[in-house]
């Protein structure tokens, strides 16, 4: 029996009675599909890569934990949690009927950093210690310069299968490797300046991790916040730096100060505020391996001249906004 076919009748047994499903994505990342039970009720069912030696995570258990997380902290504005299977890999919850957001406005800031500062609730200290490392989460300056480091290799060692891919290889060899290894460098080589990094495992928070307007939906009731399977605990700076430099929407100057002046005022009395000048340090690195990421699909060699361009373009957009 297919996988699916399994997860179906898993669903059935447990009461949910499937009368239609619509797959709304799919591809590298999680299937999602909407369903209808017998009385048109809606639900999101999301299936999720089973755990490789690749990829040993276990994205399926890392997002109910992280649901069943948040919803202790009283957020309101998530998907409710209906059930899962972590051997099958799938995950039931509420639709949410919402639009995807084009941009952000002063007041889509204030939302952003108060669903962070209600998940890092003080009552919810203990059960917060508890939850697993985000994906990719820093766990040191040297650990994030080696993880961008590996991502570079990997592309690199790909033989290119298309003239699109060639180009995209021969632009990293002489544009990204020669200015990432100069920063990289000076990060490592001036971090015993930095004592603000000695206070990273004292300041760390519970993050979505996969942030940006990809996962967050406009509704009547306000954003409403999706997609947890890449969350855990990590630093302030990373969830900062990730909004900040998301390539779907990447913060003007003024955006990124109000940003950061709002997790400031609304995260201080549990963080301090050395984050920030962690973040000064790694937006850098982080708009790098965006740059990585966007890239992701030269490993299928079904990489496209659009998504090339559109990096190229990132990059030579982008400036730190200091």
């Amino acid at each position: 029996m297919e996988r699916l076919e399994l997860i179906v009748k898993d669903l059935q047994e447990r009461g949910y009675c499937t009368q239609s499903m619509k797959q709304i994505k799919g591809g590298i990342n999680s299937a999602v599909f909407q369903i209808k039970d017998s009385n048109s009720n809606k639900f999101l069912l999301k299936i999720y890569p089973l755990p490789t030696n690749n990829d040993p995570r276990n994205r399926c258990l890392a997002e109910q934990s992280f649901l069943r997380y948040v919803t202790l902290c009283n957020a309101s504005k998530i998907p409710t949690f209906y059930g899962s299977d972590n051997y099958l890999g799938w995950t039931l919850m509420s639709w949410v009927d919402g639009v995807r957001p084009i941009n952000l406005a002063q007041s889509d800031i204030n939302e952003i950093t108060d669903f962070i500062e209600i998940i890092n609730c003080d009552s919810c200290i203990n059960q917060r210690a508890r939850l697993q490392s985000a994906s990719e989460a820093i766990k040191s300056p040297l650990a994030l310069v080696e993880s961008i480091s590996d991502r570079l290799k990997k592309l690199k060692s790909i033989t290119p299968s298309t003239q699109i891919c060639q180009d995209a290889i021969r632009w990293l060899n002489n544009e990204i490797e020669p200015h990432l290894n100069v920063i990289m460098s000076n990060f490592v080589n001036t971090k015993s300046n930095r004592s603000y990094w000695a206070e990273l495992d004292l300041q760390t928070i519970a993050s979505p991790s996969d942030v940006g307007i990809h996962n967050i939906l406009r509704t009547s009731k306000g954003l409403y916040f999706i997609d947890f399977e890449y969350a855990g605990l990590d630093d302030l700076s990373k969830f900062a730096a990730d909004w900040i430099l998301q390539p779907e929407y990447k913060m003007s100057r003024e955006k990124r100060h109000v940003f950061i002046e709002c997790l400031l005022e609304k995260l201080y009395p549990r963080v301090g505020d050395s984050w920030v000048y962690r973040l000064i340090d790694i937006e850098p690195l982080i708009h790098f391996k965006w740059c990585l990421i966007m890239l992701n699909k030269l490993y299928s060699g079904n990489l496209r001249r659009e998504q090339l361009s559109k990096t190229i373009n990132y990059h030579n957009n982008w400036t730190i906004n200091i």
